[in-house]
C-alpha cells in the first residue's frame, strides 16, 4: 500500500495471520478462514469498492499453487492482469519427493515442479514474464522461487486450446533448470 495500491484483498485460509495495521486499514478487506479455491467474485467484492484485483500476490502453504491459480485468475478483473507467485517445492511435490524435515533437496524435482507450474500458467493463458529464486529460504531450509506472470483476460475467451499449449516453449524448461542450478549453488554455499 505504500507504493500506491488503491485497495487490497487479503485472503487467508487461516486466522490471525494478517498484521494488525493491515487488518484495521480501510484500504484492506480481510477474508480469513477463506479457501481461495472456493471463493467467488460476489463474496470477494461484497462490502468493498467493487473493483476486482488486477494484481495478485500469492504465498500459499500446505497446498499446491497449481490448485489455487485457476480460481485466483477467475477472481481478477477483465483485462490486463499480473501475478507474483511464491512457488514452494515442499507443497508442490508429492509426499514421496519430500525428504525428512519437509525439505525437497533434489534439483531435478525442483526443475520438474517449476516446469509443471510454468506449463499450467501457459495453459491458463498467462505469459511467463519472470522467474527467479527467492533470496530467503523457507523456514525448514527449502529453496523457493518467485514467478511473475502477466495476461489479458479479454483475449482468453477467444483462444483455442492448441494456442494455449503452444505458449509453453523449450526455453522455459531451460530457464527453470538455470534458476534451480543458480539457486542451489548460491543459497547452499551460504549454509
Amino acid at each position: 500500500m505504500k507504493h500506491g495500491a488503491a485497495f487490497v484483498y487479503a485472503v487467508d485460509v487461516g486466522y490471525g495471520q494478517i498484521d494488525w495495521s493491515l487488518r484495521t486499514s480501510e484500504k484492506v478487506k480481510v477474508l480469513e478462514r477463506t479457501n481461495i479455491r472456493n471463493l467467488d467474485s460476489e463474496t470477494l467484492l461484497a462490502d468493498s469498492p467493487g473493483q476486482a484485483p488486477e494484481l495478485a500476490v500469492m504465498d500459499v502453504s500446505f497446498i499446491s499453487v497449481d490448485k489455487t491459480l485457476p480460481n485466483t485468475i477467475n477472481l481478477m478483473k477483465e483485462g490486463l492482469i499480473e501475478l507474483v507467485i511464491l512457488v514452494k517445492p515442499q507443497f508442490e511435490a508429492g509426499r514421496s519427493k519430500v525428504e525428512k524435515g519437509g525439505v525437497v533437496r533434489n534439483r531435478e524435482t525442483h526443475v520438474e515442479l517449476l516446469e509443471n507450474t510454468l506449463k499450467l500458467s501457459c495453459n491458463l493463458g498467462l505469459d511467463i514474464a519472470g522467474l527467479t529464486y527467492s533470496p530467503i529460504k523457507g523456514p525448514s531450509g527449502n529453496i523457493e522461487y518467485l514467478l511473475y506472470l502477466t495476461g489479458d483476460k479479454r483475449l482468453e475467451a477467444t483462444k483455442a486450446e492448441t494456442d494455449l499449449e503452444s505458449k509453453f516453449k523449450p526455453e522455459f524448461s531451460k530457464a527453470a533448470k538455470e534458476v534451480v542450478e543458480e539457486a542451489f549453488n548460491h543459497l547452499n554455499k551460504r549454509d
